[in-house]
């Protein structure tokens, strides 16, 4: 890219190249560049006569003249030079070039005739200080005669579209100096034909030198030798014999010598381009050459340098009077020609595609990498397209607004875009862009990054797959930096094995300040031995950790190349845990040999043929024989021919692979013992049983007394275990159970393993709970048994259930170590007794109402009967129908009151039960509610019937309850709600739900609802609920209350055992329901 930009810069600092020498940019050295043929006897004609850049860049010939699009150059007067790149020098910067080295000054009008740059040169030729003809206009440095012949000169070059010379001018310059010049003019015209530069060549004619005026060749800046007509040296001055003294001359020059002969010496002493000259020189002493120019490279000095010749014949006498020779070292300017060229060479073979554009967006030069980027076989395919067209039409909005703007602003841009193929494929570029020439140029460099971004993808894909890794990898990972082994990079890991939450704050620390002073020296004497290509093993340390803390870490790590630079890539693994693990098994080995030296047990070792390799001190007491003769023996040798065998058996089983514990009774010093043992094979590094080890207690006392304890216990699990409601446990002083019978899963639901391990607590928040929690705290604590205490606790299924414990605490040393229970469910035992206490109740209640209503019967009927009687008597529309309709309304309160009454008082017997079906049951009681209540049965909607269920009851008094129910949601439900009716099996019960949506039960009546005489209203009786309930009970059924969650009103639920099964009850009441 920097080559495409320097060499663009040196294409706009060559506008109009055709008509003059070019002016490179301030940031290259001058060039005349590859742009320039090579300088021949032609000279400056050649130089005006060279192809136009635009040919160079593959434009059509006719469009010569111009690169891109420009104001008039009158505009640019004042600026410091019109056509200059922008960012180039002052055009009064630029040292003398090529052209000037034969003595002609360049001058650049703009179309009104104000000079906008001037050479050196030029500045002598006409008098004027540096900078002196900038701004001026042609006729002030001109006399009017003068002015009028350059006005004609320059008018011709405009007509004939080419250059004009005129040899011999005489002009008057304005200060009345006359001189003698010869004129070479151009113009340089837009596209629609105007005028836009005016670039004249002037250059002053010596005539011949004299003796007397040789002295003004004396100048140190010109190197000058004149020939005369026979080609021998009249006058060499200082600075060319220098420059010969110095090896630059292609032969000796000696004053009166023959300059011919001496280039033919030269050329056969191996300086071919003598010859060059020779010929040259020759050509223009003949007349056959008007001039001779030749660069030549001195190789053979020590710092080869370049020298260019030219060959001027005097004007005075014809080149038979001689020849004028002016050299100039030329080197810089050779060199900055052959970099040029290597440039404009390098743009045909760059990989990138580039390109160069007018504002218009048209090319005006592009490279084969460019073509064959957007899929075109060669540059010529892009000549009368776009730079639009290589675009889709959404990425060249993008361009136009959000691209160009920032280029006006700044002059370069660079990102990333979607291109466009010929064929219309997409590719993704990277592209840069810059203007030059003050925005008349536009560069573009191009490079086809679709493969690079696919590779991108599949990298990034590659790196978080890497990161991943890296991240979820359990030890910790560190990028260091081997100089000052600082860490770089790090995982999640390590920052965890350090303490930190993130890898972040290890970044940039020292890796030595987290490990302990003592292992900083091993880690950096093994980082330098990895270093260095050796093998660096594993290195176990001290690290500290955030919290100050030591663990201990082994380090692992080895050399590679993190972000091109070498890093040391380290494995830190916490091995703590290992090595406590490490320290307790030489601990537990110190330990076991004081337990094998020291035990009171027998313990042995033996290998695979059975016979003892170790045995203890304590097994040498029992045998009555040193330690010493163990080894080496068998069980035959110790025990006797058939004990011995016994054992052997038993002992192929361990070798066999199995862990085995055993009692069995063995002779010792001629008395039987009972001896426990316990033996486990003994495996090889391989896994294969090598032998085996046991430990052998003398268990012959303990054996008696585990027998009776055995006995005693069994009789006593029997008694405890076989106590209905009921279970034993035994816990600790922290309250950890050691023992819970059986008995406690009929209870809670529960197994006694749960309450064994960690468990929440059974215990609901009733009031008692945490009278009873005190009282039992205080006892333990004083060493006291407690009183009988009671717990409401929740069964598993959610049911709420009262335990009454007995606690008795073992003491030990004053202290309490154990506390036996006993613990019973009495709830079913506080629901017969709150049971029987109501029926007592109403038992009483029924035989007092029972007796009134037989009593009141028989007038309220006659009451009821006489009312009838009088209706019928006086017909309708009697004025006293009004107070027979309340008289018949309030006979018929007193007469459901009575039934009421009888009902709640009525007993019958197992005789008057049948099987009925539920959903008849249920459609009988509709019946009667419709009966009951005209109008509103149709209120009630009925779901699922239970159909096929089948109960045994009273029907008439299960179809007056559950009517009591429906007329209950009817009566306290709003007129347009409906009421639910359900059934459905649950266990081995019918379950009923009658569910309304009325206001449900006030505050303080939900508890009391079953009681007898408790009313919502306050209206009525308030024996409806107590008959339901009654006559449910009297089945083996159950009733439960709640409110609707999330919805006014409430549900009643009643379950009646099946006739067909005998199976568990409903599940128990929800939270919020009241069940009797």
């Amino acid at each position: 890219m920097k080559l495409s930009i320097r060499l663009a810069r040196a294409f706009s600092s060559c506008r109009g190249i055709e008509n003059g020498p070019a002016r490179a940019c301030s940031k290259m050295r001058r060039v005349s560049g590859p742009l320039f043929p090579r300088a021949s006897a032609g000279g400056v004609e050649d130089v005006l006569k060279s192809p136009p850049i635009s040919r160079r860049l593959g434009r059509d010939a006719g469009r010569r003249n111009r690169l891109v699009d420009g104001r008039p150059m009158d505009e640019e007067a004042g600026k410091g030079g019109a056509g200059f790149a922008a960012g180039a020098a002052s055009p009064s910067s630029f040292g003398p070039d090529w052209v000037e080295a034969v003595g002609w000054g360049v001058l650049e009008l703009g179309p009104r005739g104000v000079v906008s740059w001037a050479s050196p040169v030029a500045e002598s030729v006409f008098g004027a200080g540096p900078g002196g003809l900038s701004g001026r206009h042609y006729t002030e440095i001109l006399s009017p005669d003068s002015a009028q012949d350059f006005y004609g000169i320059f008018r011709r070059a405009y007509r004939s579209a080419s250059p004009v010379a005129a040899k011999g001018l005489t002009v008057i310059l304005a200060g009345g100096a006359s001189k003698v010049v010869d004129v070479h003019a151009s113009v340089v015209c837009g596209d629609s034909g105007e005028v836009r530069t005016v670039r004249g060549m002037v250059k002053e004619v010596v005539p011949e030198p004299t003796r007397a005026g040789l002295a003004a060749l004396e100048s140190p800046a010109l190197q000058v030798c004149l020939l005369n007509g026979e080609g021998r040296v009249t006058f060499a001055n200082a600075a060319w014999r220098k420059e010969d003294a110095a090896g630059s001359g292609l032969c000796d020059t000696e004053e009166g010598g023959d300059f011919l002969e001496a280039l033919q010496r030269s050329h056969r002493s191996g300086r071919p381009s003598a010859s060059d000259l020779e010929e040259g020189l020759r050509g223009v002493l003949s007349g056959r050459r008007s001039g001779y120019s030749l660069e030549y490279l001195c190789s053979w000095k020590d710092s080869p340098s370049w020298q260019s010749v030219t060959a001027h014949p005097l004007k005075e006498g014809g080149p038979e009077a001689g020849l004028l020779l002016v050299r100039r070292d030329v080197t810089e300017r050779k060199l900055n020609q052959q970099e040029l060229q290597t440039l404009y060479q390098a743009l045909d073979a760059s990989i990138d595609g580039l390109a160069l554009l007018n504002p218009s967006g048209e090319f005006l030069y592009t490279n084969p990498a460019f073509a064959h980027i957007h899929g075109f076989e060669a540059p010529v395919d892009l000549a009368g397209k776009r730079w639009s067209d290589l675009y889709p039409p959404e990425e060249y909005t993008k361009l136009k607004d959000l691209v160009f703007p920032h280029l006006k602003r700044v002059g370069y841009w660079s990102g990333e875009l979607r291109g466009r193929k010929q064929g219309g494929e997409d590719l993704y570029q990277s592209l840069s862009l810059t203007y030059v020439d003050r925005g008349r140029l536009l560069i573009c460099s191009v490079r086809d990054v679709s493969e690079q971004k696919a590779h991108e993808e599949a990298l990034r894909a590659s790196e978080e797959a890497f990161r991943t890794i890296f991240e979820g990898v359990r030890d910790g990972i560190a990028v260091v930096d081997p100089e000052g082994l600082t860490i770089k990079a790090a995982n999640k890991a390590l920052g965890g094995l350090f303490g930190y939450a993130s890898p972040d704050p290890l970044l940039g620390r020292p890796l030595l300040d987290l490990l302990a002073p003592e292992d900083r020296q091993g880690v950096v004497e093994r980082a330098s031995l990895a270093r260095a290509g050796g093998q660096a093993s594993v290195h176990r340390c001290s690290a500290i950790r955030a919290d100050g803390s030591v663990i201990q870490v082994d380090c692992n790590g080895s050399f590679t190349v993190y972000r091109n630079r070498e890093a040391f890539l380290l494995t830190l693994r916490d091995v703590t845990a290992e090595v406590r693990a490490l320290s307790a098994l030489e601990m537990s080995e110190r330990r076991l040999r004081a337990f094998f030296e020291g035990a009171p047990d027998s313990i042995f070792i033996k290998d695979g043929s059975l016979r003892y390799v170790q045995g203890n001190p304590a097994m040498a007491r029992l045998l009555g024989i040193p330690v010493e003769e163990i080894p080496g023996k068998s069980d035959i040798d110790l025990f006797g021919p058939e004990v011995g065998a016994h054992i052997q058996e038993a002992d192929r089983r361990v070798l066999a692979g199995e862990a085995l514990e055993e009692e069995a009774v063995k002779p010792v010093a001629g008395t039987l013992h009972y001896f426990h043992t316990v033996k486990v094979p003994i495996r090889d590094v391989d896994g294969r049983v090598a032998g085996l080890c046991g430990i052998a207690r003398d268990v012959t006392d303990r054996r008696r007394e585990q027998e009776a304890l055995k006995e005693s216990e069994a009789r006593f699990r029997h008694i405890v275990e076989s106590v209905p409601d009921c279970y034993f446990y035994v816990h600790d002083e922290e309250g950890r159970y050691k023992y819970i019978s059986p008995n406690i899963q009929a209870m809670t639901g529960y197994t006694p393993e749960y309450f064994q391990g960690p468990h929440a607590p059974l215990a609901t928040d009733h009031p008692m709970n945490a009278e009873s929690d005190r009282i039992s705290e205080r006892c333990l604590r004083e060493g006291v048994a407690p009183p009988p205490l009671r717990w409401e606790i929740r069964h598993k299924e959610g049911r709420k259930r009262i335990i009454e414990a007995y606690e008795r605490p073992v003491l030990r040393e004053g202290k309490v170590v154990e506390v036996y229970g006993l613990c019973q469910d009495i709830t079913r035992r506080l629901e017969m007794e709150e049971r029987l206490a109501r029926y007592r109740e109403m038992e009483l209640a029924g035989r007092l109402t029972s007796k009134v209503a037989r009593e009141v019967e028989e007038p309220i009927i006659a009451l009821g009967v006489t009312v009838q009687a009088l209706q019928r008597k006086l017909g309708s529309g009697s004025p006293a129908d009004a107070y027979l309709d309340v008289m018949a309304e309030q006979v018929k309160r007193l007469s459901d009151l009575l039934r009421d009454l009888t009902d709640l008082g009525r007993e019958d017997g197992a005789s008057e039960r049948e099987s009925r079906r539920v959903d008849f049951l249920i459609r009988e009681a509709l019946d009667a509610v419709e009966w009951e209540f005209p109008g509103e049965g149709n209120r009630v909607r009925t779901g699922a019937l239970g159909a096929g269920l089948r109960v045994r009851v009273n029907g008439p008094r299960i179809v007056r309850a559950l009517v009591h129910v429906m007329g209950n949601a009817l009566k306290f439900s709003p007129a347009e709600s409906p009421v639910i009716v359900e059934a459905e099996r649950a266990g081995g019960e019918a379950v009923i739900r009658v569910e309304d949506r009325g206001s449900g039960f006030p505050e303080g009546i939900l508890e009391r609802a079953f009681d007898p005489f408790v009313s919502a209203s306050g209206k009525r009786a308030g024996l409806g609920l107590a008959i339901v309930l009654r006559t449910v009970e009297d089945h083996g059924g159950k009733v439960w209350i709640r409110g609707n969650e999330g919805s006014p009103g409430a549900t009643v639920r009643i379950s009646l055992p099946l006739a067909e099964e005998e199976g568990p009850r409903a599940p128990g009441r929800l939270e919020g329901e009241v069940r009797r």
